[in-house]
């Protein structure tokens, strides 16, 4: 098999080239290797000589032309990343991500044939997700506004009854309410590839990834990433610090795992079924007080932490998968429990070369009301 890569230099991307190849298929890499992901003196990854490699933009048609000539499947990658800068930096999130997305369609459309597209979506698109409620049922309640927040009520309510709710486990039939304008990229990307894959008999599948992470992450993007925030921070003797009260959960998924669903979805025999949207996530919620918690411990930093109750604007409470589809479509569970993956992912990370810029990141939040301190 001939698989592309969008984006393919990237944090998943090249694991998952390397593992391609490593099976014997053919593996062809578009990337446009931007300055903020690869830092500014970035070219192709050595270990991927393996591979066929374009240095493009996926909007290019030319680039697009080229990378999608002969190939089977597309690992579809490529995108901007980050909710809170996707709230200032609105324009190019849509262009890179949706404007994007539609060329490459528009690009697979025009080749006659079709080909199996595997799309990285996002848990954002869910926005809150899915919770419980005593007197109501489940419930998927909107984002949280401000208002509240500024009073730090930091869970919501139930959208009919005003009481509280419990989170669940968020599954894929849960009707998506994207809080962040990242998020509503990705949802876009989804419909996208659905019409166009639906029109053109193109298979595809849509994995919704949680909180990846892993060695081979940028630590010095303050936008992606929660634990390279948490680390480079103290790594750089300065306090990690929790927004809200320290108690909201994510769930967090190694990369060779994320690796192994995006592989299977590839790979797997057509079951007849032309689209399929699968949640890639652990099914654990942690916390991101005990998350900070256990990165200074396994780490052996000397580092505090402090729980800021400030908030960022485009931010859920909780979140974690219901993982049953993704184990029944291609019989995929992730086996690598946070403990052992953060051991990992230190080690690594203790290695690394990284730029700490979160205070700046923080400052541009700040001065545009996208980040609210309560404590002033």
């Amino acid at each position: 098999m001939q698989v592309l890569i969008t984006g393919g230099a990237g944090f998943v991307g090249r694991p998952l080239a390397l593992a391609l190849l490593a099976e014997g298929h053919q593996v062809r890499v578009l990337d446009s290797l931007s300055e903020q992901v690869h830092g500014p003196a970035a070219r192709m990854p050595a270990e991927l000589e393996s591979a066929e490699f374009i240095q493009g933009d996926i909007r290019d048609s030319t680039d697009l032309l080229d990378a999608l000539s002969g190939v089977d499947a597309v690992a579809h990658l490529a995108a901007e990343t980050g909710v809170g800068q996707s709230m200032y930096d609105v324009e190019r999130y849509v262009d890179v991500n949706d404007r994007g997305t539609a060329c490459l369609l528009q690009a697979a459309a025009a080749r006659g044939r079709p080909l199996r597209i595997v799309l990285a979506s996002s848990r954002a698109v869910y926005g809150e997700g899915l919770y419980h409620c005593l007197n109501c049922g489940d419930a998927a309640p909107p984002m949280r506004d401000s208002a509240a927040l500024d009073r730090a009520d930091w869970n919501p309510c139930c959208p009919d009854c005003g009481t509280e709710i419990s989170p669940l486990a968020t599954h894929e039939g849960l009707p998506c309410q994207p809080g962040s304008v990242y998020a509503a990229t990705k949802l876009a990307q989804e419909h996208l590839c659905r019409i166009v894959g639906a029109a053109y008999g193109f298979p595809v599948v849509i994995l919704r990834y949680f909180n990846v992470y892993g060695p081979g992450q940028t630590l010095s993007n303050p936008y992606t990433g929660i634990l390279s925030t948490f680390f480079t921070r103290a790594k750089s003797g300065k306090t990690i610090e929790v927004f809200e009260d320290g108690l909201e959960t994510r769930d967090f998924i190694y990369i060779d795992d994320v690796v192994e669903a995006t592989r299977r979805a590839l790979l797997s025999p057509a079951d007849g079924s032309m689209i399929h949207t699968l949640n890639v996530g652990t099914g654990v919620p942690t916390t991101l007080y005990g998350l900070a918690d256990a990165i200074v411990r396994i780490g052996g930093l000397n580092a505090p932490i402090c729980v800021t109750g400030g908030f960022r604007a485009g931010d859920v409470r909780h979140a974690f998968a219901d993982t049953r589809r993704a184990r029944a479509v291609l019989g995929f569970a992730a086996e690598t429990r946070l403990a052992d993956g953060l051991a990992k992912w230190i080690r690594w990370a203790q290695g690394c070369d990284y730029q700490d810029l979160t205070d700046a990141a923080a400052s541009n939040l700040t001065a545009r009301g996208l980040y609210r301190n309560r404590r002033g």
